[in-house]
C-alpha cells in the first residue's frame, strides 16, 4: 500500500510500499495516533504500553501471526475475538480474548491474522475495508495471488496430530517463554484464569 509505515518501536520506523494506490499511514509519534487508519503490529515488542495507549485510540488496531499476543498482552483484544499462529493461539483467551481458528478475524476495529500467510488474506481485508473492495481486487491481482499450496498441511488439522506433535515437540523453549509472557501479562491486565 502506498505510503504505508509501520511502526516497531519509538526509535525505528520501517516504511512499506507498493503499486496499488491504496495509502494508509502509520507515523511512529503517538502523537498523530489519531491520524491513523490502521495499527499495524507485527510482532510482540518492547514497546507494550505504547501500544496500549496507541490502539486505543486507533481507527483499526491489528496484526498478523504472533502479533495479536502483543494486543492481548497491551490489553487491546480484552472481550475481542481474535485468531493467531495455531502454535500460540491457545494463550489468547488467557489475556481476555476469545481465540476463533481462522485466518482473518474482525470484531468490531480489531482485525487479526492467522500465521505469516494468512497476512495475505488480512491484507487484502483490511485494504478492502480501508478502500474498497475494488481497490483490493487490484491489489490482488498485482500481487498474482492465487493461492495454490504445494500440500494441504497448513494447519494442524490438515498435517495432523503426529506432525504437529512432532513439531511443537521442537519448541519447548518457546512455549515456556510464551507461557511466563502471557502469565506476567494476565496478573499486570488483572485476569484471572
Amino acid at each position: 500500500m502506498t505510503g504505508f509505515t509501520a511502526p516497531f518501536d519509538r526509535r525505528q520506523t520501517l516504511a512499506l510500499a507498493s503499486l496499488g494506490g491504496v495509502a494508509a499511514a502509520c507515523p511512529a509519534s503517538a502523537q498523530t495516533v489519531a491520524e491513523r487508519k490502521a495499527q499495524p503490529v507485527p510482532g510482540p515488542t518492547a514497546v507494550m504500553m505504547s501500544l496500549a495507549d496507541c490502539g486505543s485510540r486507533a481507527k483499526w488496531v491489528t496484526s498478523v501471526c504472533t502479533g495479536s499476543l502483543a494486543l492481548a498482552a497491551a490489553g487491546l483484544l480484552n472481550g475481542c475475538d481474535a485468531t493467531s499462529h495455531w502454535q500460540v493461539a491457545d494463550p489468547l483467551p488467557r489475556m481476555g480474548s476469545r481465540h476463533v481458528d481462522q485466518r482473518v478475524v474482525i470484531d468490531r476495529n480489531r482485525m487479526t491474522g492467522g500465521g505469516v500467510t494468512a497476512g495475505i488474506d488480512f491484507g487484502l481485508t483490511l485494504a478492502a475495508h480501508l478502500k474498497g473492495e475494488e481497490a483490493a481486487r487490484r491489489l490482488q491481482l498485482l500481487m498474482e495471488y492465487a493461492h495454490e499450496p504445494p500440500f494441504h498441511n497448513g494447519t494442524p488439522k490438515e498435517a495432523g496430530p503426529t506432525r504437529v506433535a512432532d513439531l511443537t515437540g521442537r519448541t519447548p523453549w518457546m512455549n515456556g517463554k510464551v507461557d511466563a509472557a502471557v502469565t506476567a501479562a494476565a496478573k499486570r491486565l488483572g485476569i484471572v484464569a
